[in-house]
């Protein structure tokens, strides 16, 4: 049976796309060497959307229609999301999104297998706050994630009593922030909110740094380290920025030792390096399969219907239950801060963090045909 992955292979996100092509790899063969799904065994259909939404699209319905896959599992940013959303509305197969994401999709055919903003900016603005100080200046790439995040933070920072005195949209190619860190002088916050995508917007950090900004105030954010973003920025740079991260290699479960042994052995390229698209893509073909075999059926109703009866399994990011609601999951999140090798320290661990926001505006056990995304008021 053909089931697929779609990953940017290539473009400029190949940092998440190859991590995501090893995971779905590596569970496939695992899946297989415990007697497939349903009794099938898988053979994965794997196309490099190459960074680019269209190819997303493309490759996503010759997925559906042409090689009749049941599940699709991949992709990164929101605009390829929203853009291959549509094509699984017949129901004919069911699509795993395996990122963070800025939240509110309610779709009865996509299973989100990444965390949602309310589940990451909650716990780390409790934490910042806490911490770090009251006042906030917000840098974040300029598309729906970054708007949207960007409304979420100064929802969760003004509710918590803190201030947002700056925000800023940037380009995703954007790779001199001179006038940024001149804004963010001016402004004289405790803490900058920076949501890097890519590897021109990782050059941030470098240039914060060598501002002498970083006795002064702290990085801070929800996707920093989500595709190892950390070990293309100096260890003198990076050293201190504090994140909200569903996954890192640190997590201390039975799960994850036997993860990164078997990617270990798989692949060769040192298990510290797993960030949380490998982890959450591995994640979601775990789910499908094990709903698959307790619905003895690949089909994509029935598979859902094995999900709501109420799923949880022990995961290499640790213990995860299918909340029925929103197609979310409820999960742990860390916070994190980067030490001097590279690599990130668990400060803080927050368990069974619910997605809040989308059981406020989703019930799909009520209503089971909706298929859209909510956007936060602001």
């Amino acid at each position: 049976m053909t089931v697929g992955a779609v990953q940017d292979l290539s473009g400029g996100l190949e940092i998440y796309g190859q991590q995501q092509l090893d995971a779905s790899k590596l569970a496939i063969a695992a899946i297989n060497a415990a007697g497939g799904a349903a009794g099938s065994e898988l053979n994965l259909s794997d196309k490099n959307t190459q960074s680019q939404d269209a190819l997303n699209v493309q490759y996503a319905r010759d997925l559906i229609q042409s090689e009749k896959a049941p599940v699709v599992v991949g992709a990164l940013t929101s605009s390829a999301r929203e853009a291959m959303r549509p094509l699984f509305a017949s129901g004919q197969s069911l699509y795993f999104y395996p990122a963070l994401y800025e939240g509110g999709v309610c779709d009865a055919n996509t299973v989100i297998t990444g965390p949602s903003a309310s589940q990451q900016i909650q716990p780390l603005i409790d934490y910042s706050l806490k911490n770090l100080g009251t006042k906030y200046y917000i840098v974040a790439p300029d598309y729906n994630f970054g708007s949207i995040s960007t409304t979420w933070f100064e929802t969760y920072i003004t509710a918590g009593g803190g201030e947002v005195v700056g925000s800023e949209l940037v380009p995703l190619d954007v790779s001199n922030y001179s006038s940024t860190i001149s804004k963010i002088q001016a402004t004289k916050p405790d803490v900058i909110v920076w949501l890097p995508v890519g590897a021109a917007q990782s050059g941030f950090a470098a240039q914060f740094a060598a501002a002498g900004l970083k006795d002064q105030m702290t990085l801070i954010s929800t996707n920093y380290g989500s595709g190892n973003q950390q070990l293309a920025v100096s260890a003198e740079a990076g050293e201190g920025i504090i994140a909200a991260l569903d996954y890192v290699p640190g997590i201390d479960n039975q799960a994850n030792t036997d993860f990164k042994a078997a990617w270990d052995t798989e692949f060769g390229k040192g298990a510290n390096e797993i960030h949380e698209s490998g982890a959450n893509t591995w994640i979601a073909w775990k789910l499908w399969s094990e709903a698959a075999n307790k619905a003895g059926s690949t089909e994509p109703a029935k598979v859902l219907e094995a999900l709501r009866s109420g799923m949880t399994i022990d995961s290499p990011a640790g213990q995860v239950t299918f909340d029925p609601k929103t197609n979310h999951l409820i999960r742990p999140m860390y916070i994190v801060q980067q030490n001097s090798t590279q690599g990130f320290d668990i400060l803080e661990t927050v368990d069974a963090v619910v997605p809040e926001y989308e059981q406020s505006v989703c019930d799909l056990m009520s209503e089971s045909t909706t298929n859209q995304q909510f956007v936060p008021e602001g």
